[in-house]
């Protein structure tokens, strides 16, 4: 659970607050497009990490809330659908503050 609230905060909350600023600077179809190439790059990598045992999440329930999705916690599917934004978010941000 600890885990969750951890992206609630630093991903979840930023992630809406930067997206809602810099919205009037977004390239919304790119923006989607690298999304989702980030999505399915970060759930294949830790995929297969997962599977071949290289790392772990405490699945037992002790730091995430247990549920997966083909053995990749819900948890990591929010932060690779978070992360992405945040960062995509305050780079346009910056550039428009900096171009003018």
């Amino acid at each position: 659970m600890g885990y969750l609230i951890l992206i609630f905060f630093f991903g979840i909350i930023p992630s809406i607050l930067l997206l809602y600023f810099a919205r009037n600077y977004f390239n919304w179809k790119a923006f989607g497009i690298t999304v989702f190439i980030v999505f399915v790059a970060a759930f294949i990598s830790d995929y297969i990490g997962i599977e071949k045992e290289l790392w772990t999440y405490g699945i037992s329930g002790t730091q995430t809330i247990g549920k997966t999705v083909f053995g990749v916690p819900i948890e990591d599917l929010i932060f690779f659908l978070t992360i992405p934004p945040w960062i995509i978010g305050s780079y346009e941000l910056l550039k428009a503050k900096f171009s003018r």
